[in-house]
């Protein structure tokens, strides 16, 4: 009995004082800190703010130590494979979301404990649930969410004396209507790079259209709702912006629309020609829907059950609604926790954001070899957006291409 009371007063002390973690949940470091390793790629105001939570927990939680760094972002995942099949992988790792099912399968991440679960199933967007959710298992926090929203110049439209389209199909007219008019497009869609295949999907997916088949075995976008996006988006992607910069274009108020980040605000603002824009959500067609990508917290398998509660923990932290609306508002991040959503309608900027976050989908597929596929179908978008070949062309070549990629 006195062994059980003395035991329960050390608990309760070191919970007050911060040797919680150690004696709870039985690490390594018994009666001592807790060391985590947090790793990220290199985006410098990001990593000052990210160095400054870390800052923030560790003085909160006096027993933790937390170790940041961070490398290029071309670097990251061939580090991160490598560090992982070391077994000197950080405990804390910020990863594309395409590179989750290689991680989950390789058994290198932790599954989120039922509080954390909890918390994303309670507060996240319904896209963001998904974000994080492999095999109906949740193995991260968001770190950032990738959504390029529709920004319109109501100039341009108010000069033609037209409306501003709700449909894909309205700005096929008009294109086709003012496709006359030099130097200046309705809309100037992506029409090559890592972007394409991102913008692309929210048309495709507008329309009615599916990216594989439900069993992840086949390309499925070869189908008349299929043929019908990738000719409206070959309509909106003008060939004469292959090799330069599609949006400096909207810059130079030479065009209607153009999709982008909340990132690139200040290219807007401080633009001398342009006198007005703003965001708003996406066209419809068959449905009003907003491709968009994720990059994650996740926190490594090989780990004491200390350092993995602490890491948890910390991810918890980095994406609770006080720290993810302060990284929002001072780096540029689009909203994924519901509260946020909320707190963010005010900004007009950040408005079309925050209300599109509800035609959200993830819009690769969870396959290893995701980004091998993706290529496949960006080289046959760039060659018909370029004339090379028809959309209907582009599309058989891409579905024989990638079937075989997906066997």
């Amino acid at each position: 009995m006195r062994r059980f009371i003395l035991i329960t007063l050390v608990v309760f002390m070191c919970f007050g004082t911060g040797c919680f973690y150690a004696l709870a949940r039985g690490g390594k470091e018994e009666e001592g800190v807790v060391k985590i390793t947090f790793l990220s790629h290199t985006y410098e105001p990001w990593n000052n703010k990210l160095q400054e939570q870390a800052n923030a927990f560790m003085e909160l939680n006096p027993n933790v130590e937390i170790e940041y760094s961070y490398v290029m972002h071309a670097d990251l995942y061939s580090k991160l494979i490598s560090s992982l099949e070391a077994e000197t992988a950080a405990n804390v790792i910020g990863v594309f979301g395409p590179w989750m099912p290689k991680l989950v399968n390789g058994g290198f991440l932790a599954e989120a404990p039922s509080d954390v679960a909890q918390d994303i199933k309670n507060n996240y967007a319904d896209f963001g649930i998904d974000a994080v959710t492999y095999n109906n298992k949740i193995y991260g926090h968001i770190q950032h969410v990738g959504m390029v929203a529709p920004v319109v110049n109501p100039d341009l439209f108010e000069d033609l004396g037209e409306e501003v389209p709700d449909t894909w199909s309205g700005f096929v007219k008009l294109a086709d209507k003012y496709s006359h008019i030099e130097d200046m497009v309705i809309t100037a869609l992506e029409p090559a790079g890592d972007s394409l295949v991102l913008q692309w999907a929210t048309v495709l997916s507008s329309f009615g259209g599916e990216m594989l088949t439900k069993d992840l075995k086949k390309a499925a976008f070869n189908s008349p709702e299929g043929l019908s996006a990738t000719r409206a988006y070959v309509k909106l992607a003008n060939p004469a912006f292959i090799g330069t910069d599609e949006v400096s274009a909207f810059i130079l108020g030479k065009a209607g629309l153009v999709l982008d980040g909340p990132w690139a605000r200040t290219f807007y603002e401080d633009s001398t020609v342009l006198k007005r824009f703003y965001t708003t959500i996406p066209p419809k067609e068959k449905f009003r829907r907003i491709a968009s990508y994720v990059w994650l917290w996740v926190v490594n398998a090989d780990a004491s059950d200390a350092q993995i509660r602490v890491s948890w923990d910390f991810a918890q932290f980095l994406s609770n609604d006080e720290n993810y609306l302060d990284m929002a508002k001072t780096i540029g991040f689009v909203p994924f926790r519901r509260s946020n959503i909320k707190d963010l309608s005010d900004d007009q900027w950040v408005k079309g954001f925050a209300d599109s976050t509800e035609y959200a989908f993830i819009y690769y597929e969870r396959i290893e070899n995701w980004e091998e596929v993706e290529t496949v179908l960006r080289r046959e978008l760039e060659r018909a957006i370029a004339e090379e070949i028809t959309p209907k062309e582009a599309l058989a070549n891409a579905e024989v291409n990638m079937n075989k990629l997906l066997k």
